[in-house]
Parts: structure tokens; sequence; C-alpha cells
């Protein structure tokens, strides 16, 4: 099964910030990735966070970008279908 580098830190984080289990808001996602994503970040993939959006590479080199427009109906599929595999 694929799996999205990308998508599984934003799944890390989020999984982190939920309160018994309750969806965090995509905006306060959003800005703790904007600050704390080095802490998070044990692969080394993402380049660059501004204020269009984030630029990671993947484990294969493509270099690749979310759109902070994109951000939060990625994030709400996401959380949806949570069998993606968030690494503790």
């Amino acid at each position: 099964k694929r799996t999205n580098q990308l998508h599984e830190l934003i799944m890390k984080i989020a999984l982190e910030m939920a309160e018994n289990r309750r969806k965090p808001s995509a905006r306060k996602l959003m800005e703790k990735i904007e600050r704390d994503y080095l802490e998070y970040d044990e692969d080394a993939i993402i380049q660059e966070v501004t204020g269009k959006g984030i630029y990671w590479k993947s484990k294969y080199g493509y270099e690749q970008d979310l759109a902070w427009s994109s951000f939060a109906a990625t994030f709400s599929r996401l959380w949806k279908n949570k069998k993606i595999n968030a690494k503790k």
C-alpha cells in the first residue's frame, strides 16, 4: 500500500494534538506545523513552510508542495480515513 510521508506527518501531529480523540481544527494544526514541524519531522522531508504552504521532498527525492488553500480539505479526508500509518 502506497503512503504519503507528508500525510503521515500531518496525522502524527494531529493525533498528538487531539484531545479525547476529537479532531483539532485545521487552523490550529496549520499553526502547529508552521511553528514546530522540526520537532516532528524525523525524516527531514519538509524543506520549507511559507505563507503559501508546505514544500517537501519525499524519500524518493520527489519535490512536492501542499498549499494552505487545500490543507483543510486534505486534513479532513485524512482524519476521516485514519487507517493511515501515523508513526508515533
